[in-house]
Formats: structure tokens, C-alpha cells, sequence
């Protein structure tokens, strides 16, 4: 319910924002209830000792907010997005970033036993392919990626090779892990959610752009941009053949001045310089003559 109200149900991990909200609540009230009910349970048939309660409860809640946080973008990400990507480049990239997040769990967290000892910075190497899924793949591969590291954490510290392993106390070594992993797969799916929302807003800008130059080709009009600071202007293609000027990246405001029909040249500067104005009307409308380079006069609405 808290979800779905507050962080737009299956659209959850869609924005960073919602991400981090998802978070609190897997940390927050489903957590917490579940650990509490359990452990208590444990303690009151007798499974555990009174020393014990805080640790237990401490992995059961970490256990539970881990699985929250790793199983529920997989499910959902998956069900709402479809199947693998079918361009090829994507396949590929999708395929061998699974490949490298095999091999990097594997090399992470279930090292020969040689190399175990004083190991534990090997397991920074996860962030590689975490980040990147994250700046490249999306949330979905980002929540994969995620999951498929963990389940090497697991094998890896339930056979007593990870670098997390602890002989001594198993719920402490899977606390370690478990705090490993969501260090490392939260920010990863806040960053993704943060990456798609920018690619998805370029490529709907890229979309208006084209739609605004198709407009403007078929209307037959030609446009301009101005800074006014440095007194330069850029003009489209069009209005450079309506104008008979070259093509350039930029031209001189002055320069277009000296073209205006002497007639209308005052005008048009007052109504320029009132449009730049702070506290004037802050629009272009004006109609008057420019004087093409062969002499041709023409009107500009």
C-alpha cells in the first residue's frame, strides 16, 4: 500500500527519487515487522539465547531489506519491460555484461582459498559491473546484475570462501555481505533510475527538435537565435536564403542592422533593444524592409 501510493506502484523504479523512497519503506515498516515477529519467535521456543536476539534480528531484518531490494526490481523491471533487447549491439552489450558479472563473482566471492585471506578489497570489484549497468544498461540490467552478484555473495559465504567468511559466527559473515551488497546496489539503481530519466527526457527533446524542423521546413519560415550580450546572431538555413547571406555559424547583429531599409532601421532597433529590456514587453513582433545584397528589397514579418 505505502508503495503503491508513494512511490507510484510499478513505476518505482523509474526516477531516483521513487527509488530512495522504496528503500525506506523495504527498510522501514516491512522490515522491521517481519524481523521483530520472527526472531521473537525464535527466542520464545527456545532456538536462541537471550545473547543472541540482537544479532539474529540485526541479519533477519538486513536479510529481509536485502531481498526487498534485489528481488523486487528484477520482478518487476522484467514484467513491465518485456523481453531481451532485440537491437544486436544491445543483445550483445546485455550478454557480455552478464558474462563480466559472472566472472567478477565469481573471482569476488568465491576465490580459492589461498587467496581469501586479507582479500576482502578484491570485493570492491563488484562496482565495476554494477556501474556499469548503471550508466549504460538501465535499471533493469542494473537490478540483474545486482541479484546475480548476490547469489555468488551467498554461495561464495555459505561455503566459507568469501572474503565476508567468518568460521566463527555465520550470521555475522552474511551481515557483512548482505551490508556489502546493498551498499553497492542501492547507489547503482539510484544512479540507473537517474541515467534513464536523462536518456529518456534527450530523446524526447531530440523528438520535439525534429518535429519543430519539419514544421518550420514545411511552413516555409526561416528562424534565428540572438544573444544579446555578445551581439550575435545565428540564423537557420532558411532564413539565410530568405536574407541572400552565407550560411555561417554566426553573424554580427550590426551587421544585419546595416541591411534594414533605411526607412524602417529605427524602428526596428527600438523594438529590438525594448524586447531585451528587463522591463520591457520581452517579444520580437515588427514587420519591415531588409535590403538583400544585390538590392533586392524584401518584407520580414
Amino acid at each position: 500500500m505505502l508503495i503503491e501510493r508513494w512511490c507510484a506502484g510499478t513505476q518505482t523504479f523509474t526516477t531516483s527519487g521513487r527509488v530512495a523512497k522504496f528503500a525506506l519503506n523495504s527498510i522501514g515498516p516491512a522490515a522491521i515487522i517481519s524481523a521483530t515477529i520472527g526472531v521473537s519467535s525464535l527466542w520464545v521456543g527456545g532456538f536462541i539465547g537471550p545473547g543472541q536476539f540482537s544479532l539474529v534480528w540485526m541479519t533477519w531484518w538486513m536479510g529481509d531489506f536485502a531481498s526487498a531490494l534485489l528481488l523486487t526490481p528484477v520482478i518487476v523491471l522484467w514484467a513491465t519491460q518485456g523481453s531481451w533487447p532485440t537491437q544486436r549491439n544491445d543483445l550483445l552489450e546485455t550478454m557480455l555484461l552478464v558474462m563480466v558479472a559472472s566472472a567478477v563473482g565469481l573471482v569476488v566471492f568465491c576465490p580459492p582459498e589461498s587467496v581469501v585471506a586479507g582479500k576482502a578489497s578484491l570485493s570492491f570489484l563488484a562496482m565495476a559491473p554494477l556501474l556499469w549497468a548503471g550508466l549504460r544498461r538501465g535499471p533493469r540490467d542494473t537490478a540483474t546484475v545486482a541479484l546475480l552478484l548476490v547469489c555468488f555473495a551467498v554461495w561464495g559465504t555459505a561455503a566459507g570462501n568469501s572474503p565476508f567468511a567468518n568460521q566463527g559466527n555465520q550470521d555475522e559473515s552474511f551481515l557483512l555481505v548482505t551490508m556489502f551488497i546493498i551498499g553497492a546496489a542501492l547507489p547503482s539503481l539510484v544512479l540507473s533510475a537517474e541515467v534513464a530519466k536523462r536518456k529518456h527526457a534527450t530523446a524526447t527533446m531530440r523528438d520535439s527538435e525534429e518535429r519543430l524542423r519539419l514544421a518550420i521546413e514545411a511552413a516555409g519560415i526561416g528562424t534565428f537565435e540572438i544573444d544579446p550580450q555578445a551581439a550575435i546572431a545565428r540564423y537557420s538555413p532558411e532564413l539565410s536564403s530568405m536574407l541572400g547571406v552565407p550560411s555561417v555559424s554566426h553573424a554580427r547583429v550590426e551587421d544585419a542592422f546595416a541591411r534594414i531599409h533605411r526607412e524602417d532601421v529605427a524602428r526596428v532597433r527600438e523594438l529590438y533593444e525594448d524586447a531585451f529590456d528587463p522591463e520591457g514587453n520581452r517579444r520580437l513582433d515588427m514587420e519591415f524592409r531588409f535590403v538583400r545584397p544585390g538590392g533586392e528589397v524584401r518584407w520580414m514579418a
